[in-house]
């Protein structure tokens, strides 16, 4: 389904929620939500990541927490988006592009992770599964095909152009040659596109889901264990230029016979709740 916000993401009961089951989406979804979910390792404890964290104000995207209300308004239900939890599974992450051809092409995308931080996700022809990459300012990702040919992936990056306007480079490094060149601007709103669509009171939402991002490896893979959503949110009046904004947070903290409260875009409150057994993920107002 992008960036690097939110430290102070969710409440203490939002992060302590019970087990989350999903029976019906087996196949679509390989593992229920075990047990409670918890936050990735303070930064104090994750090991450390080469080049300067991004500022996301300079090169990349808006911060916006997506907060728990723990008390909110009634909700009017007056819009309500349903959304099929396993079509959604992490379509997004082939979506922003690709490069190379046959069993040497990999699959281009982006994830955010439940902590704010943002990623460049790689899948080749023949991997299984993605490998996730952070986009910071002094990005120096690589990566190897089954063939030995080498890419690395960096930021091209200057304080004189409009945030979104930097660009995200790819070279294959034997052939010293540069395989992709994209704005972030560009290369966010392809990724944003395979969310589903939402419109609630207003807004306009993208909604995603995927496993949570384990980042104690390098490169980071995903947890298997656990899921998150997000909804992102164009803050730009601009077709030309992107301005998105992320809203994650663990499934886990929809359960029970109560939907869950969040506050999004402009303090607008929307409300979660799961049906169909866990198939289905309704938004409402």
């Amino acid at each position: 389904m992008l960036l690097g916000m939110l430290s102070a993401l969710l409440t203490a009961g939002c992060l302590s929620a019970a087990p989350l089951r999903l029976p019906d989406l087996e196949g679509a979804l390989p593992q229920d939500v075990r047990g409670s979910f918890s936050l990735q390792a303070s930064a104090a404890s994750v090991p450390s990541v080469p080049g300067v964290p991004l500022d996301l104000s300079v090169f990349g995207m808006s911060i916006g927490p997506a907060v728990r209300v723990p008390d909110p308004p009634p909700m009017r239900g007056s819009q309500a988006v349903r959304v099929d939890l396993a079509a959604l599974l992490n379509r997004h992450i082939k979506g922003a592009g690709s490069i190379g051809s046959g069993p040497e092409k990999f699959f281009l995308g982006t994830q955010v992770d439940l902590k704010g931080e943002v990623y460049l996700s790689v899948q080749g022809e023949e991997w299984p599964v993605p490998y996730f990459f952070p986009i910071e300012a002094g990005m120096d990702a690589h990566w190897q095909s089954s063939a030995g040919r080498r890419y690395r992936a960096s930021i091209d990056g200057s304080i004189f152009r409009r945030k979104f306007n930097n660009y995200l480079v790819i070279d294959d490094e034997a052939a010293e040659k540069r395989v992709f060149k994209r704005r972030l601007s560009d290369f966010f709103y392809s990724a944003y596109r395979a969310g589903a669509p939402a419109a609630i009171g207003g807004s306009a939402y993208r909604i995603f889901l995927s496993y949570v991002v384990d980042a104690s490896r390098s490169p980071a893979v995903f947890d298997q264990s656990a899921f998150g959503v997000c909804l992102l949110h164009d803050e730009s009046d601009d077709p030309a230029y992107h301005d998105i904004q992320p809203y994650p947070f663990p499934l886990s903290a929809v359960k029970g016979e109560r939907p869950a409260a969040f506050r999004f875009h402009g303090g607008q409150t929307l409300y979660f709740r799961l049906e169909d057994e866990g198939r289905t993920l309704v938004v409402s107002d």
